[in-house]
């Protein structure tokens, strides 16, 4: 997993971050996860499902985007083409972190190493006078307002879980050629536990 870094001023002045970066990671993503008040806004666009990202993991909402590993419908000629666009993908490559490893405070984080950012090319994260961009500012508001909705969506995740309401399920898909390509480490509602 990455190390996030706080941003600040003193150590990020004079950063950049490529314009495009969101769009070229979620180009080889055919799962991205989102939280759960985005999935009103994205069940009309993409499949939903529930994965966990390791066994000891709490459970998330997961939009399928391509039946393919590293692809992505939603992204063509590097576009977006899904009316809906996820809060994940709108906030990258900034990440909500623990603020010094205190438990109730959080502030905007970035990984130093992501090929996202540079020193010489790409939009810079703040201006001449110090202040945040445009775009910083409009990914720190994001984030800042996705806190409660992470903890939500975390909740929702164990509250399934504790009550056994998730159940495994494989998609197995057939393509006209003949060949079956299956997604595991899928899962969705029991409907009969429920």
């Amino acid at each position: 997993m990455a190390e996030l870094t706080e941003i600040t001023l003193d150590s990020h002045r004079d950063l950049k971050v490529d314009p495009r970066c969101a769009i070229s990671v979620a180009a080889k993503q055919h799962i991205l996860t989102i939280r759960i008040n985005e999935v009103g806004f994205a069940a009309n666009q993409f499949p939903l499902f529930f994965s966990r990202p390791s066994d000891e993991a709490n459970y998330v909402v997961s939009a399928v985007n391509s039946f393919e590993v590293d692809s992505n419908l939603f992204v063509k000629d590097d576009e977006w083409k899904a009316s809906y666009v996820p809060i994940g993908m709108q906030t990258y490559p900034f990440f909500i972190m623990r603020k010094d490893g205190k438990e109730n405070e959080y502030c905007i984080g970035l990984d130093e190493e992501n090929p996202a950012f540079s020193k010489t090319e790409g939009d810079a994260l703040f201006d001449d006078e110090g202040k945040a961009s445009a775009m910083l500012s409009r990914a720190t508001q994001l984030l800042e307002h996705e806190i409660n909705n992470e903890i939500q969506s975390v909740q929702f995740g164990r509250f399934l879980d504790e009550h056994k309401l998730i159940k495994p399920i494989d998609v197995v898909v057939q393509y006209q050629s003949g060949r079956v390509n299956t997604l595991k480490g899928l899962n969705t509602v029991d409907e009969k536990a429920a």
